[in-house]
């Protein structure tokens, strides 16, 4: 990596562990120049084990707190709707949502989750039949276009 890639990629980093909320993986450096001062300081100078070693006492704890949240997120729930109303009003959209929240509960495999996201479809399908109205939203001389299978 470059100087700018290593300064860009450790921006990211702050950026994600801010926006998850984690505290673990604070680097003490913000280049490969601030890097290598702090493993100098650090004792790990002529040492490629030593600069592992340094590196992975900050990411490892890291590294298990994110897993820690991907374990956690596969428990998680599909978030519920803001607004006050349960349903949407309309029969097949909220039968669509119904099984989208049914399969994604019971989803353990990346099959599962592939089929969740089908249901998304069908979801966003169903939508579409309620609130597209070919002679509504067509403009003349314009003909549907064709629905993919």
């Amino acid at each position: 990596m470059s100087e700018g890639d290593i300064r860009l990629a450790l921006l990211a980093l702050r950026a994600i562990r801010d926006r998850l909320g984690i505290s673990e993986g604070d680097v003490p450096f913000r280049d490969f120049a601030t890097f290598r001062s702090w493993w100098i300081r650090n004792g790990a100078h002529g040492s490629w084990q030593g600069r592992r070693d340094l590196l992975n006492g900050i990411f490892e704890p890291l590294h298990n707190r994110l897993a820690q949240l991907e374990q956690n997120a596969v428990a998680s729930s599909l978030a519920d709707p803001i607004s006050p109303h349960k349903r949407t009003g309309w029969a097949q959209v909220d039968t669509e949502i119904s099984e989208l929240r049914r399969h994604f509960q019971s989803a353990r495999t990346a099959q599962d989750y592939r089929n969740v996201g089908h249901d998304c479809v069908a979801v966003t399908e169903a939508l579409s039949e309620c609130v597209y109205k070919p002679e509504r939203h067509l403009r003349e001389g314009e003909t549907e276009p064709r629905r993919c299978a």
